[in-house]
């Protein structure tokens, strides 16, 4: 697909911009015998481009552009002919930077276009080289103009010829790479974010943000390695906890849990590796990248603990296995801390000791029935079933089952300590779940005759130490209830 030249209104016209586009002109003329464009009048064109304001250069990119000078321009500087235009890579790389910083969004995108079809074998690397510059340079409107734009040619590249599935592939690596950029733009971050999830990209869009490395050892096979880059994943994830819609938090957290599935799930490598895996009998290494990915994760549920699993429970991600995917990694390597933490979170509030743990999960809304609804109380019964599904998917054994539900049970218990929930917290109930905090989740990890589940489950929920029973409602029971069920059900 070919990106064309804006209609409408006519770019603006100085006698600078117009001298100009004479320039290009005459710097771009290779017609007649032995006529060629050398480097120095690349330079030359280079030069008085940026001497123009931003409105003037972008006027002019654009007049080049509909006289064919733009694609002749973005030619010429990567023309490695013995008797080429090219310049070098630092040239080149200024060259990049100075039209990043004046052209709009859509001019930006016409130019990379011509960039990757420029010939040669290189291509690739010349649009990466152009997307980091405009990751580097570029405003955030023509960030997300320049995305919009990708978005196109991805959405008019449907098919599946070798040319359809080259420029939709290149367009998502391009969104990837410009979006990470925008970590710290939260407000573009977030609006464009929520346009690929309108135009059903996003997920694809995250899949691309994750590079792999292939080290082939042609003499001793055995000895080749994968390696992955999961910098642009972490910048879009850990990003989002800055946005102001939990909804979109959520579906971001949903996203990045599929993609760590994939990771952990050889039968969904990326293309590339499976075609590594049938070429040579070598090694991956992933550990650091699911553990990178995982962090950025944890940056994100961090920001709204109580919404995002809230969302998770009550939306399209009902299954838990976002939170599964989740939690399964965080055990594997030994991270069960951060899920004592997610878990004291779910049972009295973002601030932890801001709400005692009986009164948070009594805490009822009106559902969209009219009936009475327990959110909290299922939202922690959501994250018990997910946290059980991970343990029992990395192992049968009803001991290390046991061992992962400690740990994190240790974590929670050091999460209240350091909150000094006790010290604010005053009344009946408070004092209920002091006791059952100080004294009945120690009783629960000494005792070696319960299951993980059953360890799970009394952990979670307020014991009257006294009596021995459940210290909420019917109705705050139940609830629970049903979030673990529903995820144990849907996993099973």
């Amino acid at each position: 697909m070919s990106i064309q030249p804006r209609g409408g209104w006519l770019p603006i016209s100085t006698p600078d911009v117009t001298s100009t586009l004479r320039l290009a002109e005459q710097k771009l003329n290779s017609d007649g015998i032995l006529q060629w464009v050398s480097a120095s009048e690349v330079i030359d064109l280079d030069n008085a481009i940026t001497s123009l304001s931003a409105q003037e250069a972008d006027a002019l990119l654009d007049k080049m552009d509909r006289a064919g000078l733009l694609e002749a321009y973005a030619h010429e500087i990567v023309d490695d002919s013995a008797i080429g235009g090219g310049v070098s890579e630092s040239k080149r790389g200024s060259i990049y930077t100075n039209l990043a910083q004046q052209a709009d969004g859509a001019t930006l995108a016409r130019f990379a276009e011509y960039t990757a079809n420029s010939g040669g074998t290189k291509e690739a690397q010349y649009r990466a080289e152009f997307d980091a510059a405009i990751s580097s340079h570029s405003s955030v409107g023509a960030k997300q103009d320049y995305i919009d734009a990708q978005i196109a040619i991805v959405n008019n590249n449907g098919g599946d010829t070798t040319e359809e599935v080259s420029a939709r592939s290149q367009a998502l690596e391009s969104i990837s790479e410009v979006l990470a950029s925008m970590k710290t733009q939260t407000a573009g971050l977030e609006a464009t974010v929520e346009t690929l999830q309108n135009e059903g990209l996003f997920q694809d869009v995250l899949k691309a943000s994750i590079d792999n490395i292939i080290s082939v050892n042609v003499f001793a096979p055995e000895t080749s390695y994968i390696t992955y880059d999961t910098t642009k994943f972490e910048a879009i994830v850990s990003g989002a906890a800055n946005f102001s819609d939990v909804d979109l938090k959520a579906d971001m957290f949903a996203a990045a849990a599929t993609e760590l599935g994939n990771f952990d799930d050889a039968n969904k490598l990326l293309d590339a590796e499976n075609l590594a895996r049938q070429a040579f009998a070598g090694v991956e290494i992933r550990g650091e990248a699911i553990t990178d990915m995982t962090n950025a994760m944890t940056t994100l549920l961090q920001s709204d603990t109580t919404g995002i699993v809230d969302k998770l429970t009550f939306g399209e991600h009902f299954d838990g296995e976002p939170m599964a995917q989740y939690a399964r990694q965080l055990l594997l390597s030994g991270q069960e801390a951060k899920l004592g933490e997610v878990m004291a979170r779910l049972q009295t509030g973002n601030q932890v000791g801001g709400i005692d743990p009986i009164t948070y999960l009594e805490q009822q809304v009106t559902s969209p029935s009219g009936e009475p609804l327990n959110r909290n109380a299922q939202t922690l019964g959501y994250f018990t079933g997910a946290v059980y599904v991970a343990a029992e998917s990395i192992s049968g054994d009803v001991q290390e089952q046991r061992d992962f539900v400690n740990s994190i049970l240790k974590s929670s218990l050091t999460v209240f300590d350091k909150s000094k929930i006790w010290g604010t917290l005053a009344g009946a109930t408070a004092s209920v779940s002091k006791e059952w905090v100080s004294r009945g989740i120690g009783e629960i990890l000494n005792d070696p005759g319960l299951t993980a589940a059953q360890a799970l489950d009394r952990a979670a929920l307020p014991e009257d130490p006294q009596s021995g029973e459940i210290a909420l409602g019917n109705d705050a029971q139940s609830a629970y209830e049903r979030g673990v069920t529903r995820v144990r059900r849907l996993n099973e």
